[in-house]
């Protein structure tokens, strides 16, 4: 099995297993529904670069649009969900707008869309780490009595693997094309590593909301 196959593999799997969280109760709907969204927008981006690849087809165009935007939009929709005040919210609505209407500028008359936007992904992924960033000081500075929960919070944990993806590939990405140029077998096993993060996050995503089932096997234990 390549590790093409093994990364669609697993991003199916994590896609499969936040299916039946549609059919149980639990307090984490709306966060579920953005989730599931951006898992179904990565396995069917995947599958079809993947294939149009292996066809020699040309498949950046497919990634600009739906990886460096449309993917960015949807993970600053969850936080959406993840931030509760209105001054958030609006932050989030005008970041979304500002990079939105970025991309069809940038697309439409400074970038041929059949090369990689990397000046666009390092915007987007500069805002998610942001909004991350944010995320992890409010829980930490100003909910200090709730950080023995966080263990087994599928929020929290969902913010890490999106931090993480996105704060190791920036760099990566704000310079693809330096790095081609300088050492082509280097930026493959860059590449590598990138979708060693990308199937940790998207696997994480539809493991993560079956944490609070273990917090409710652990109560029952210990009572």
């Amino acid at each position: 099995m390549s590790i093409i196959e093994l990364y669609i593999g697993l991003i199916l799997l994590g896609f499969l297993l936040s299916i039946p969280h549609f059919f149980r109760r639990h307090n984490y709907v709306k966060e579920h529904k953005s989730i599931f969204t951006i898992l179904c927008l990565a396995i069917s981006l995947e599958t079809t670069g993947f294939l149009m690849a292996r066809n020699g087809k040309i498949n950046v165009h497919l990634y600009n649009i739906f990886f460096v935007y449309l993917e960015t939009l949807l993970i600053l929709f969850f936080f959406l969900k993840v931030f509760h005040s209105e001054k958030e919210k609006i932050i989030i609505k005008a970041s979304m707008l500002v990079f939105a209407t970025w991309g069809l500028v940038y697309a439409l008359f400074i970038e041929n869309i059949y090369t990689f936007h990397s000046i666009s992904f390092s915007i987007g992924s500069f805002m998610i780490i942001l909004f991350s960033i944010y995320y992890f000081f409010r829980i930490f500075i100003f909910e200090i009595q709730n950080l023995d929960r966080l263990s087994l919070n599928p929020i929290f944990w969902l913010m890490v693997l999106i931090f993480l993806f996105y704060a190791t590939t920036f760099l990566y990405f704000s310079s693809f094309l330096m790095v081609i140029e300088l050492d082509k077998e280097f930026s493959f096993t860059l590449g590598y590593l990138v979708k060693i993060m990308a199937m940790t996050m998207y696997l994480g995503m539809g493991l993560v909301f079956y944490l609070p089932i273990l917090s409710r096997i652990n109560n029952r234990q210990l009572t």
